[in-house]
């Protein structure tokens, strides 16, 4: 099983002081049973969501590449790439025309104890106004 390492920022409430100066905390564990697996995402499961009125937005990618995704080895051993989705969420993108390289969530549904790990995958956009 891989040895998994995870970083989460740390959220004090307004009246806490982190006295050492920590913001950020480290989660490693190695699960056992668990497996990863990399796998490509190709364009017809890139979306887009939350997309304002005011532009049209086409999906330049063709794929979404080397999305590494950890779960127990029986669901690993059957996920294809069809089981992910890209999610693009305009709402959460610097929103200007041209081309622009926009953040992607991936999920995959039906599949509750497999994940995507990184918030590393973008795609290529083009954004125009209507």
């Amino acid at each position: 099983a891989p040895d998994m390492h995870m970083f989460y920022d740390l959220s004090l409430p307004p009246s806490f002081i982190s006295v050492e100066g920590i913001d950020e905390l480290s989660v490693q564990f190695m699960p056992e049973g668990f497996d990863e697996k990399e796998l490509n995402i190709d364009s017809s499961g890139i979306y887009i969501v939350n997309l304002s009125d005011v532009y049209d937005v086409t999906i330049q990618s063709k794929s979404i590449p080397n999305v590494t995704v950890y779960g127990p080895d029986a669901e690993l051993a059957t996920l294809t790439s069809k089981d992910l989705v890209a999610q693009i969420d305009m709402a959460e993108a610097d929103l200007r025309t041209g081309q622009i390289t926009v953040p992607v969530d991936i999920l995959i549904p039906g599949k509750r104890t497999c994940w995507a790990y990184g918030d590393r995958y973008t795609a290529r956009v083009t954004v125009k106004s209507k």
